[in-house]
């Protein structure tokens, strides 16, 4: 009977502690939001858990990044926050950084030990599809994979075509990539740049194919 009592008092304690910590972890994600970094430096301070999600299903590193908020960023990262901890959509904060162009965000990421290369989108793609070229031509100096493709087998160079980025396109080609790959359909860049009718796209990769041989 006693045994049973320790238990049932054991959970009862755990779920008072999980109702107290919830409305703490609300604020400090409210917090996040709004940039409000000494809050923040507040509850990491009391031991407030960095990689805990919102009800979006977002941590606070994710959510930083993707505003381009700098100071946070830092704190986040000194509070002990997991820099390649992923969205419930798979995503991560350079992701997030890379997707917004915030090039200073995704340096210090970088710098902090962020993962640029995996299976799947990474911040290479993403910053190419919003034509982020500064960013891009940081993520290839640093070693990101030119050739690396989205599930669907798209590269960042298909994407900065179809979507009419002429500065990250031809950043790509400066550094070399391949303007022959093709997707699992067998469609290449000038094909994707055909298709969304961005004539000055077909001609840029024709040439730079026709300089290439």
């Amino acid at each position: 009977m006693r045994k049973w009592v320790n238990v049932l008092s054991t959970v009862a304690m755990a779920a008072s502690a999980a109702a107290v910590a919830q409305p703490a972890l609300d604020q400090f994600n409210n917090a996040v939001d709004r940039n409000d970094v000494r809050t923040v430096q507040d509850y990491l301070k009391k031991g407030l858990e960095p990689n805990a999600v919102d009800e979006r299903g977002d941590h606070a590193l994710f959510v930083a990044a993707r505003t381009g908020a700098l100071p946070m960023v830092r704190v986040l990262i000194d509070g002990k926050a997991k820099i390649d901890l992923r969205t419930r959509h798979g995503d991560t904060a350079i992701m997030a950084a890379a997707l917004g162009g915030f090039l200073p965000v995704v340096k210090y990421l970088r710098e902090s030990g962020a993962t640029i290369n995996a299976k799947g989108w990474t911040p290479l793609l993403y910053a190419s599809h919003n034509g982020h070229t500064a960013v891009v031509k940081y993520l290839l100096e640093q070693g990101a994979d030119p050739t690396s493709a989205a599930p669907n087998g798209v590269t960042a160079l298909m994407i900065a075509a179809r979507e009419g980025h002429t500065d990250a396109v031809k950043a790509l080609i400066d550094y070399g990539v391949d303007l022959n790959q093709k997707n699992e359909l067998g469609e290449d860049a000038v094909y994707w740049a055909n298709r969304a009718e961005r004539s000055d796209m077909v001609k840029l990769l024709k040439e730079a194919i026709a300089k290439s041989k």
